[in-house]
């Protein structure tokens, strides 16, 4: 189980059977998929196990910031732009996940002007959070 958490904690992609095990623990040895779905009602996890965990356990501090500077060597970004692209690293160690849906619906990011730090290069935000994202999406 141990190796199950530190792949959600370090960014590494996670398997469908990681995900159908981590839901038996959660769902058969600490509670029931009832009791899960009550506490995880309307937020962030929304069902999803691996998100949930990623939001009680957080980031490794040194996955995310090797994941955000090879993202940067990978890309031309100015102060302000890899400024955004922290808030949603925080955003992603406290919540567990994001989704470009998030970046569009909800604070902090919904009052953000886009196109005024990003100009032409707003795909550089859907890429990061997809980055993030397909790390706990089962495969």
């Amino acid at each position: 189980m141990e190796s199950r958490y530190s792949k959600i904690r370090n960014f590494e992609p996670i398997t469908r059977a990681d995900t159908v095990e981590l839901e038996k623990v959660l769902w058969n040895e600490l509670g029931t998929r009832e009791e899960y779905n009550k506490f995880t009602f309307n937020t962030l996890a929304g069902g999803n196990v691996a998100a949930f965990i990623r939001s009680i356990v957080g980031l490794d501090k040194q996955a995310a910031e090797k994941r955000f500077s090879q993202f940067l060597s990978d890309n031309q970004l100015n102060s302000q732009q890899q400024e955004y692209l922290k808030t949603i690293i925080n955003y992603v160690n406290e919540n567990g996940d994001i989704t470009t849906d998030i970046l569009i619906n909800e604070s902090p990011f919904d009052s953000y002007d886009w196109q005024e730090v990003f100009g032409d290069n707003v795909a550089f935000i859907s890429k990061y959070v997809n980055t993030l994202h397909s790390a706990i999406v089962a495969s």
